[in-house]
């Protein structure tokens, strides 16, 4: 299945100007290489993205990795959905945007058929890094439910409603801007 082509209006304009500072090829790709791109994009474009996007919206300067860290610690929830929201269009995948805050070395989501074999070799992922840590530890089966990572995504098309979960938690944050 083809991803869907993201209209310009679900890209907020600080989050088009990140892109187009940082990749400014970025809009003449295919759905397909965008997609690639959200899941394996080099941690120096990440930090740059971020970085004038901080800046678009909130009006703050960061030269590293650590102010960056050290500025979002101080926002509220309000703030930080804001953020994290405004940057989903180019850190997600298929319509809604979605975004695990969990990555397995050199694969990405677009490498599984489902999110349950995602799962399964994340789950086999972190019990070997138990492992090779703790010689003596015992590896747990697989039980068949997500553990707890972080997800984003974009729901009721384009950015009228955002949702960070955690896994097996329900939702965590739920912020619905149609009431503004």
């Amino acid at each position: 299945m083809t991803p869907p082509v993201r209209p310009a209006e679900c890209f907020e304009p600080a989050l088009r100007r990140a892109i187009m500072r940082v990749k400014p090829e970025y809009f003449s790709w295919s759905p397909e290489a965008q997609e690639k791109y959200h899941l394996s994009m080099p941690d120096e474009d990440h930090f740059r993205i971020r970085q004038t996007v901080l800046k678009g919206l909130f009006q703050i300067e960061v030269a590293t990795e650590d102010k960056m860290e050290a500025a979002l610690a101080g926002f509220d929830n309000a703030r930080y959905l804001l953020f994290n929201g405004t940057l989903l269009p180019v850190m997600g995948i298929g319509e809604d945007c979605f975004h695990l805050c969990e990555h397995l070395d050199k694969q990405t989501l677009l490498d599984f058929d489902t999110l349950h074999d995602y799962d399964h070799a994340d789950h086999e992922s972190q019990e070997q890094a138990r492992k090779d840590e703790f010689p003596d530890y015992a590896p747990k089966p697989y039980r068949g439910s997500l553990h707890y990572a972080w997800a984003r995504l974009r729901e009721d098309r384009w950015g009228v409603l955002l949702c960070q979960f955690v896994h097996g938690r329900g939702v965590h944050n739920l912020e619905d801007r149609r009431a503004r």
